[in-house]
């Protein structure tokens, strides 16, 4: 048992972390199920019941196999975390991931990547709603009567409270890329605050630029700063809830 969802949050991902070191050994005997000999990169997704408790979805890259459902659920029930353990495979089809035989039974018309996002869809809406909107639904729930589009906003709360991430995983697939270079530059002006001409010190006036409307109509904004860039991630294998 765990003092709090906080100490079980974090046992629960270090369980995970000690998972790719358990898979990288493989026993190499006939009467136990075969590991992959080495650490399989992966990500994984945290997220809380309705009870309030974690539980990760993980998935690992380009395995055909990790090991045996049962060797999975007896990996974590030994460690005190449970032993509900829920397997399923993952394929690429025309560079889209799509399930690989039956889906999650939760996952009912959604593809691999609506599933494992369903907590940053929470995240979005939250983001979107007004103090006012907060509070309705805030009261809605304490009241007992949630609007179902909005009855799992609250879960957002748990991951400010245990400090942890939506989503982390192996280095290689979280990390970005050293290949800034080939990323465009993107230039645009960026505001630090406005001031009468008169008070600006001179050392700011003579390092400085001024720029009057019409500047404006003709010059692109000055090259500062860099670009941001997209980090596509994609999956080859078994999730595990």
């Amino acid at each position: 048992m765990h003092e709090s969802i906080a100490s079980a949050t974090d046992a629960l991902i270090e369980n995970k972390n000690r998972l790719a070191g358990w898979l990288a050994y493989n026993p190499k005997s006939p009467d136990r199920p075969s590991r992959p000999g080495y650490r399989p990169p992966n990500l994984y997704v945290l997220e809380f019941t309705d009870s309030g408790l974690p539980h990760l979805h993980v998935v690992f890259f380009g395995v055909p196999w990790v090991t045996t459902q049962a060797a999975l659920s007896t990996y974590w029930e030994r460690r005190e975390q449970g032993r509900v353990v829920d397997v399923r495979r993952l394929s690429n089809r025309r560079g889209r991931w799509r399930w690989s035989g039956d889906r999650p039974d939760d996952a009912a018309g959604q593809t691999p990547r609506d599933y494992l996002s369903k907590s940053i869809r929470a995240l979005s809406t939250v983001a979107d709603m007004t103090p006012g909107d907060l509070f309705d639904a805030a009261a809605a729930r304490r009241s007992g009567d949630p609007i179902d589009a909005l009855a799992d906003l609250w879960k957002i709360a748990l991951y400010w409270a245990t400090g942890k991430r939506f989503f982390d995983g192996s280095g290689e697939l979280t990390k970005d890329d050293n290949d800034a270079d080939s990323v465009p530059h993107v230039p645009r002006y960026r505001f630090v605050g406005a001031a009468q001409y008169n008070d600006l010190p001179g050392y700011v006036r003579s390092r400085a630029a001024f720029l009057t409307r019409r500047d404006f109509r003709d010059r692109p904004p000055p090259s500062m700063g860099t670009g941001t860039r997209n980090k596509n991630v994609s999956t080859t294998a078994d999730p595990v809830a």
